[in-house]
């Protein structure tokens, strides 16, 4: 089985036009003992970052 990543966006305060966008690795395949296919998210998550920042250059990117 491979991993999945989980999208979530929702609205913090319209008025000042915050939104919270979380990105989590929901699921994890495993190949001996490693994620098997981190090496591939972590490009894709990189990609959604640059197009999240284009569109807004106030972004705040927290990775936990």
């Amino acid at each position: 089985m491979g991993s999945e990543l989980t999208f979530q966006v929702k609205t913090i305060d319209p008025a000042v036009e915050l939104t919270e966008c979380v990105m989590w690795l929901s699921v994890r395949g495993t190949a001996l003992g490693m994620t098997a296919d981190a090496g591939f998210f972590r490009s894709y998550m990189n990609d959604v970052e640059a197009q999240l920042r284009a569109l807004d250059h106030r972004l705040f990117v927290a990775k936990d």
